[in-house]
């Protein structure tokens, strides 16, 4: 994994948080707050039901990005508290390497304290130094607008949209749209 530097942040309300890579360690707590964050946010398209993984199998996941050097995974904490975890995954093959696949969740007590934005902060400061990295690509749903306007504060642009890509359980259907930030200036 490319590891990040571990750094501190100022959240909205004051709070000082910290960023740092995971570790195997991390596996008990990081799936806690998977299996908390797909209960409860209809934004993610794994649902809690849907989330079943043992700590090992967490701590496997974790020792993926130790093992390659173009992912990154990083969480936030604050007074040893879990808040949120990113990561940026590149894509498989040669041709689309340069992509990176980005994910967040975040704990819902801290939506709304800025904590989109100082992952966004940490995570653009790696991939802008990222050797091989030069886009930044993920979707959020149509509906998310909270996450649509955070990614476009970061100069995210629209790339796509799948028309009716989530099914909920009530029988509704939402879009997906497709996102990306050129890091390096193509």
């Amino acid at each position: 994994m490319a590891q990040i530097v571990p750094v501190l942040k100022q959240s909205k309300s004051d709070s000082i948080i910290s960023f740092r890579s995971p570790t195997a360690k991390d596996a008990s707590i990081i799936r806690k707050h998977y299996e908390r964050v797909f209960h409860d946010n209809s934004f993610m398209l794994t649902s809690g039901e849907e989330f079943i993984a043992s700590d090992e199998q967490v701590a496997a996941g974790i020792d993926t990005f130790w093992n390659d050097p173009n992912k990154v995974a990083f969480i936030a904490e604050y007074e040893n508290e879990l808040i949120g975890i990113m990561t940026v995954t590149p894509r498989e093959t040669k041709r689309v390497q340069h992509v990176g696949m980005i994910a967040l969740t975040i704990k819902e007590e801290w939506r709304g304290q800025r904590m989109g934005s100082l992952f966004f902060e940490v995570m653009l400061e790696w991939a802008e130094a990222h050797p091989v990295i030069e886009k930044l690509s993920g979707e959020a749903f149509a509906h998310n607008e909270r996450s649509l306007r955070l990614l476009k504060s970061f100069g995210f642009v629209e790339e796509g949209r799948k028309i009716g890509e989530v099914k909920y359980p009530d029988g509704t259907y939402v879009d997906t749209i497709f996102i990306a930030k050129s890091v390096k200036g193509n």
